[in-house]
């Protein structure tokens, strides 16, 4: 692919797998099978149905998130590199712990 498809392709996995309109059908589109996602908060998945799982979860618990771009996306190679900011509002306020 060319560095322009590449970037197409990372662009189309923020807009929909991590923006607003969450579309999960882009996890089979683009996704490989053996996908290896990593999220800083859990362990590594394997596997398109994890990570399918795992942004069902991530969804229901943050109903509004939206991922979008801060700056050009940047290749080389097989390499795209992506700057974005996150507003990831929770459905239910977490319980709030009282300190003394």
């Amino acid at each position: 692919m060319s560095l322009e498809e590449n970037k197409a392709v990372v662009g189309r996995w923020f807009t929909e797998f991590w923006g607003s309109d969450f579309n999960p059908a882009v996890i089979d589109e683009l996704a490989s099978p053996d996908i290896r996602f990593h999220y800083s908060l859990h362990e590594p998945m394997t596997g398109r149905d994890e990570v399918r799982d795992f942004a069902t979860r991530f969804r229901t618990a943050f109903p509004d998130l939206n991922f979008w771009g801060t700056a050009d996306l940047i290749a080389e190679g097989d390499y795209v590199s992506a700057s974005g900011k996150v507003a990831a509002p929770t459905a239910a306020p977490p319980p709030l712990k009282i300190c003394q």
